[in-house]
């Protein structure tokens, strides 16, 4: 090493070599992110810019030769077509790869965290590994529960260790103030865990999602009230595995492998629990330090209002009338938010876990693909999966108008109009690969030949995700055993 090419070149050598060699965890990335300005351009005293100064551009090709780094440019030069060829018309080794640029999105920090992420996940796909895409959409409001949803999912890669899972969600996170900051404080967190890291990605605003049922394994619905919630029935729509909350709607056309009168129906799993079931039932299912505290902040508000009724009426208080006093209680009903947040997130942890661990290649996962490949799902249409026998549509037109008040037929929604039986049929994006699959598997002939196709996969080796992705094409399969997730690529 000449120290006189650049005396800083054997420092940085020196420092990244260290680096490698306590990077027991292989978090290090054979990549150079390079900017132009300043680094290679350098401004002489006359103002007036070196371009590609020759010495530095030495220095470029050592350090990706001794460490076989390959190059991605994040200068403002990139929105030039021709900035790879720059680089190798002033110097850069004929070698050295130049892998391509980073997106123009904001700070070139997240640009660099942004690219990292999307290429980690497409690499473990080239190199065949068996990654996992969970997905989530809607409202960030009480409702919609994505503070369970991001803590669920956090467990569960903590429980399981899983390093091959990544979690993409988002919707309207201003809907609601109070909850959109709740999430966002959980995403501050989350972001910060090493653990973590590179786990996760959210969208505030507007979200694809059924692109992202497309290419997801599972869609997580939390619902802490659902009604008539539609994310399931568009995740089934797609072959995307709804994770629900175990409660009204959600409870009632989602059908559980876990339970024995439900197996053969399967296209789903369901929480053990829903948020408001009691605070008996959830401190039964709660662990042991989460008992602890919210007992730590109830007992002494239950002393407090004892005391008081005592000190006015001279008499304990009836257990209905301390009841109602607590329910009342800000601090109460937040620690009772808290014991069913917990509870919540173990189940959700729970289930993620026996969809894409459990069941992730087996006889149940067959039996859910083979329902959802059949299930009709459609707002107007999926009466036969309602154990009520009325469709999703039926149900919110009746039951909006009994519980609602001073409501006409033209505020419901749907009321009047005559509904094509074009939109009334399951439709897919035809466009996309998986598309044309779930088409195909709809027609009469697709449903025929299901059988065989499967049968085939298996016997070739495939196995279940491979047959899920690329039973019309095994060497698609066979290439990208997870084809379904690869076109986020």
């Amino acid at each position: 090493m000449n120290p006189l090419i650049n005396p800083g070149i054997s420092a940085i050598l020196k420092q990244m070599k260290k680096n490698r060699e306590t990077d027991s965890e292989k978090k290090l990335y054979d990549v150079l992110f390079l900017d132009y300005d300043g680094v290679i351009n350098i401004v002489n005293k006359n103002y007036s810019i070196d371009r590609f100064e020759s010495r530095r551009m030495e220095n470029i090709n050592r350090l990706c030769r001794e460490f076989g780094l390959k190059i991605v440019v994040t200068s403002s030069w990139r929105l030039f077509p021709n900035y790879g060829e720059l680089l190798y018309e002033n110097g850069l080794d004929p070698d050295i790869e130049v892998l391509g640029c980073t997106e123009s999105t904001g700070p070139r920090e997240t640009e660099i965290k942004n690219y990292l992420m999307q290429h980690i996940y497409i690499n473990k796909l080239k190199n065949g590994e068996d990654v996992k895409f969970v997905t989530c959409w809607g409202r960030g409001d009480f409702q919609k529960a994505f503070d369970e949803t991001i803590e669920g999912f956090k467990r569960y890669v903590y429980n399981t260790g899983d390093d091959n899972v990544v979690l993409v969600m988002g919707g309207d996170l201003n809907i609601d103030k109070t909850e959109g900051k709740i999430f966002k404080d959980k995403v501050a967190l989350f972001v910060k865990d090493e653990k973590l890291q590179d786990k996760m990605l959210t969208m505030d605003d507007f979200v694809p999602g059924r692109a992202m049922a497309q290419v997801s394994d599972c869609v997580i619905v939390a619902s802490r009230t659902a009604p008539c919630e539609l994310v399931d029935l568009e995740g089934k729509q797609h072959l995307c595995t709804p994770i629900v909350a175990n409660g009204q709607g959600l409870k009632q056309k989602n059908f559980d492998p876990g339970i024995p009168e439900e197996a053969q129906m399967a296209d789903a799993f369901r929480t053990k629990h829903q948020f408001f079931d009691s605070r008996e039932e959830m401190l039964k299912a709660a662990s042991d330090d989460v008992k602890a505290n919210f007992n730590k902040v109830v007992e002494p508000i239950k002393k407090k209002i004892e005391t008081k009724y005592k000190v006015a009426l001279g008499k304990e208080i009836p257990a209905e009338t301390l009841e109602k006093f607590l329910e009342v209680n800000p601090d109460y009903k937040n620690a009772l938010r808290m014991l069913r947040d917990e509870v919540m997130a173990d189940d959700i942890a729970e289930a993620l876990k026996r969809c894409l661990i459990d069941h992730r290649d087996d006889d149940v996962a067959r039996t859910i693909l083979k329902n959802q490949i059949n299930g009709k799902y459609g707002w107007e249409e999926n009466q036969a999966i309602t154990r009520s026998e009325v469709s999703t549509g039926d149900l919110y037109r009746s039951d909006f108008k009994k519980q609602a008040t001073n409501v006409e037929n033209k505020d419901v929604i749907g009321h009047g109009a005559k509904v094509p039986e074009s939109r009334i049929k399951t439709k897919i994006i035809e466009t996309s690969f998986w598309g044309r699959c779930k088409n195909w598997a709809n027609s009469r002939g697709g449903k025929w030949t299901l059988g065989i196709a499967g049968g085939a996969a298996v016997i070739s080796g495939l196995g279940y995700v491979g047959y899920k992705t690329g039973w019309l094409d095994p060497k698609f399969a066979d290439k990208k055993k997870h084809g379904h997730l690869s076109r986020i690529g």
